[in-house]
């Protein structure tokens, strides 16, 4: 090697050393960056939360020690409105003992409800714009757990469950809400496919 060759190498390699050392302090940057913005993020989450505690219930801050001495607020109804004062929610507890959170969309149309019956038992269920439910999904009495599916019509299609005994099952049903395939397992694991039988309705054939 020559000494141009050399001073040529040398050259590279300083670059390089200083290429690397460029790279090392951004990729350290970086990650102070990333934990600023977590922590960014992470505050600004508990702030929303706050607000929207304050903005629903002003004095449930006294139940975290925020607002000691502040009484408790009790009410039947409460509306959210939007900016513009449209109703974008209501959380309520109707004639029957059922308590019920609904959200609305920007049309003022029924989209989301979260509720327990008198009973104790809970559901959600998704609501289209056509105000018809298209996903259910609830804790029976019994408590059967079911989760069921409907088309644009709201007529029920899909239907999956499970029994307090561990039973569980998978119904599959036409444009008419009609079952005409079902598959069940038993607490004791053992299955059967539900079939359309023109007698009966319905055979069952064990696997």
């Amino acid at each position: 090697m020559n000494g141009s060759e050399s001073s040529d190498a040398s050259v590279l390699r300083e670059i390089e050393e200083r290429v690397r050392a460029r790279l090392a302090a951004v990729e350290q940057s970086n990650e102070r960056l990333r934990g600023r913005t977590r922590l960014l993020g992470l505050g600004l989450l508990l702030t929303v939360a706050l607000l929207a505690l304050v903005a629903v219930a002003p004095n449930s801050l006294a139940v975290v020690g925020l607002g000691a001495g502040l009484e408790v607020t009790e009410a039947q109804v409460f509306r959210l409105v939007d900016g513009n004062g449209l109703q974008r929610g209501e959380w309520s507890v109707d004639e029957d003992g059922r308590a019920r959170l609904t959200l609305l969309d920007q049309l003022e149309r029924e989209r989301l409800n979260v509720s327990v019956l008198a009973s104790g038992s809970p559901g959600i269920s998704l609501v289209n714009s056509g105000g018809n439910r298209r996903a259910v999904f609830g804790l029976l009495p019994d408590e059967t757990v079911n989760l069921l599916f409907a088309d644009d019509d709201g007529v029920p299609r899909v239907q999956m469950g499970m029994t307090p005994q561990a039973g569980s099952h998978i119904l599959l049903a036409d444009e008419n809400g009609a079952i005409r395939l079902g598959m069940v397992l038993d607490a004791a694991g053992l299955g059967s496919v539900i079939l359309p039988d023109s007698a009966s309705g319905t055979t069952e054939a064990p696997d």
